[in-house]
């Protein structure tokens, strides 16, 4: 694993990447999962604006700019609210705002709008510097102190922000030669487009991506092409990253060890990483973990990036208590065009995991084009709970040393599994040959009420599959349906709930097109995807500025204890 620190004081920013006869067919299966209950949020309320000032007081009228937001003015308090108005924020950030984990900030976005943070931020050199020189004056930013920045060849650290635009510096950054740059000379960043490094933050709703393009690099290994930076970097603890959509980075979430006890739930991360001549790079999530700490991965759909899902590895460090439910991941890798299709799930490195939980995932792939779920990886795990999963693609699934302690029961196997003999562990369902009927599993959004995610798996190819959203709809709510591998595109479905079912469509849906890169092709009608939304409520209380709904963190499934024997 590959760590490049960008700044003393600030947590690391993470470069890395790892590597490194049927039962019964099944008929059409539906199930639903209930929602928890909720509190209210009480907490004050200020503004973000790409036109912000410093110098305003976060006030719809005058509000901030990013940057000042993010640096925890004295009026946020714990329980405050910062919301993202519409619009592009193109930079580097980085955020120490600290709430309590009773009173936790929540930095949103603006209800009805669309809050993007580029991490494609280019500038020049507004006066020429030369191989001895101890700072750079640039022509715009902003770049958060500690950015690497690419001048020509030479990587150089803006260590300190002096002024606007003006930095102290650190030369030869990445190994790269100090030398003389002239006047106008361009400047890439290939830093994380936002570093979380306060605690109990909750990052909610917006969009997070990387305009520049750039998906090759001649270099193997794990640092991006220079401006293909990282979408998020999670360092602090209690931090949660809930319903954003994170696309087009050089990564999507890393959630790293010493953000402790931290979420990332319902966010649709894809067509992030890269090919080098090694392999294809860039998962949607990579994650690292101590105990006693826990680390949640729920409810995410995260699909056709140039390398794995949802990764927790680690070479030297720590992969404890890994918590994934729910989520929904599928055709990992497709978008590399040297190593293809990849893991969808791994957890597991060199050290032993201990007492991960994969509950309820769903995953996906052609039976014939490859692509795993491994659990154990190099090292193995102990104590683990596998249970409840519905896993489809080539090889279902990899267990490596992971018997002592293991639980594993209530699955679904379509695709080779490897690591175990069926009948040692036979109270799954595997399936050697191709299922029948139809399965349907909705998953409402514990944050948001009226949201949920729907995965179906369509063996008959059928034109439609009927779902019951009763659970999640009122009769009278008016509602929409995106398709999750193209969420920003006119909705496929919507209108008010009048009961019942409601007929989606399997075939004639579009895909997303990658910066960069031509568009994988469609899953459907053999398995889509599904976000369902509600834009108005039967009820009719609507609040000037809407209170976020928020659930007790209490895990469906808690991770057992680590055996007496465990590392």
């Amino acid at each position: 694993m590959v760590k490049m620190s960008t700044l003393a004081g600030l947590a690391a920013l993470a470069l890395a990447s790892c590597f490194a006869p049927a039962v019964e067919p099944q008929k059409s299966k539906s199930s639903t999962q209930k929602a928890k209950s909720t509190v209210t949020d009480t907490g004050q309320h200020f503004f973000v604006s790409p036109s912000g000032d410093p110098a305003g007081n976060g006030s719809m009228d005058a509000p901030w700019d990013l940057p000042t937001a993010l640096s925890h003015p004295a009026a946020v308090q714990p329980g405050d609210t910062i919301w993202l108005r519409g619009g592009a924020y193109v930079g580097t950030f980085t955020s120490v705002l600290t709430g309590t984990p009773a009173s936790p900030i929540k930095l949103r976005q603006h209800p009805g709008e669309r809050a993007i943070l580029d991490g494609n931020a280019i500038t020049t050199l507004s006066v020429a510097i030369d191989a001895s020189a101890t700072s750079c004056t640039l022509a715009a930013g902003p770049f958060t102190q500690g950015t690497v920045a690419r001048m020509d060849s030479e990587d150089v650290l803006l260590f300190i922000r002096t002024g606007s635009n003006k930095y102290t510096i650190e030369r030869g950054w990445n190994g790269t030669t100090p030398a003389m740059h002239p006047e106008g000379t361009a400047v890439t960043t290939r830093n994380t487009t936002l570093v979380i490094n306060g605690a109990n933050t909750w990052y909610m709703d917006f969009e997070v991506m990387n305009s520049s393009g750039l998906r090759s690099h001649s270099i193997p290994g794990s640092i991006p092409p220079p401006g293909l930076g990282f979408g998020i970097d999670a360092n602090g603890p209690g931090t949660r990253i809930i319903n954003m959509v994170i696309h087009d980075a050089g990564q999507g979430i890393g959630i790293w060890t010493p953000a402790g006890d931290s979420e990332v739930y319902g966010n649709l991360i894809y067509y992030n990483g890269w090919d080098a001549p090694d392999r294809g790079h860039g998962h949607g999530v990579y994650v690292q973990n101590e105990a006693p700490s826990v680390k949640r991965i729920v409810d995410n759909i995260l699909f056709d990036q140039f390398g794995i899902g949802s990764q927790a590895y680690s070479e030297q460090g720590n992969i404890d208590n890994i918590y994934l439910e729910g989520n929904t991941a599928f055709q990992n890798g497709i978008l590399s065009q040297v190593s293809g299709y990849t893991y969808n799930l791994l957890i597991g490195g060199k050290p032993v995991a201990a007492s991960p939980s994969v509950i309820s995932n769903f995953t996906y792939g052609p039976a014939s084009a490859g692509g795993s779920n491994n659990l154990g990886y190099s090292g193995g795990c102990t104590n683990a709970t596998v249970t409840g999963n519905y896993f489809a693609q080539s090889s279902a699934l990899d267990l490596v040393n992971c018997f002592s302690g293991l639980t594993l029961t209530e699955n679904t196997f379509y695709g080779s599994t490897n690591g175990f003999i069926q009948f040692q562990l036979p109270l799954n369902s595997y399936y050697s040959s191709r299922p029948t009927g139809t399965q349907v599993f909705v998953r409402p959004n514990q944050y948001e009420a009226g949201r949920a995610n729907i995965t179906v798996y369509n063996w008959d190819l059928l034109n439609t599959v009927g779902v019951d959203v009763s659970g999640i709809l009122e009769i009278g709510d008016r509602y929409e349906v995106r398709n999750g591998q193209n969420f920003f595109a006119t909705p496929v479905l919507a209108g008010t709930y009048a009961g019942g079912t409601l007929a989606l469509p399997m075939t004639g849906l579009s895909v997303a097109t990658p910066v960069g890169h031509v568009p994988p092709g469609l899953t459907g009608p053999e398995f889509n995807v599904f976000v369902l939304l509600k834009t108005g409520s039967a009820r009719q209380n609507v609040h000037p500025v809407p209170r976020s709904e928020v659930p007790r963190l209490l895990p469906i499934h808690s991770p057992r204890p680590p055996a007496s024997n465990a590392p």
